[in-house]
């Protein structure tokens, strides 16, 4: 019988910009006892991987458009942020008061273009997608 089995690794470091992301796993890996079988599968947050290759922004950096002003009236978000989802993006798919849909260069679909604040150190700070 197939099953799947979701094993953390603990005490993952805290990730820098130019850190090797595969190095750390496999750190990590051996600190735990992991074995790696065949067919195994890695779950990556973007958050390590974006914070690796740079891609936190300081906020006080942005310079705001007269359209991220006003979009930012509608979602009740802070008008830098509101240009990074801008500047990020090469379509805003729809705009309610919680969020923007938007499309990426890539194709990518995603809220607020993927722009987050959460678990980064810093009120003045951004991360991006990698």
């Amino acid at each position: 019988m197939k099953k799947i089995e979701i094993i953390p690794l603990k005490n993952f470091p805290h990730i820098k910009q130019k850190v090797n992301i595969g190095d750390e796993i496999v750190k990590c890996i051996k600190r735990n006892k992991i074995t790696i079988k065949e067919n195994d599968i890695f779950v990556i947050a973007h958050k390590i991987i974006s914070i690796s290759e740079g891609r936190t922004v300081e906020l006080s950096d942005i310079r705001v458009s007269s359209k991220a002003k006003t979009l930012s009236k509608i979602v009740e978000k802070d008008p830098r942020i509101i240009q990074l989802i801008i500047n990020e993006s090469k379509e805003l798919i729809k705009i309610n008061p919680k969020f923007i849909l938007t499309r990426d260069k890539y194709g990518v679909i995603a809220a607020n273009a993927g722009v987050d604040q959460s678990n980064i150190s810093g009120d003045d700070k951004a991360l991006l997608l990698p």
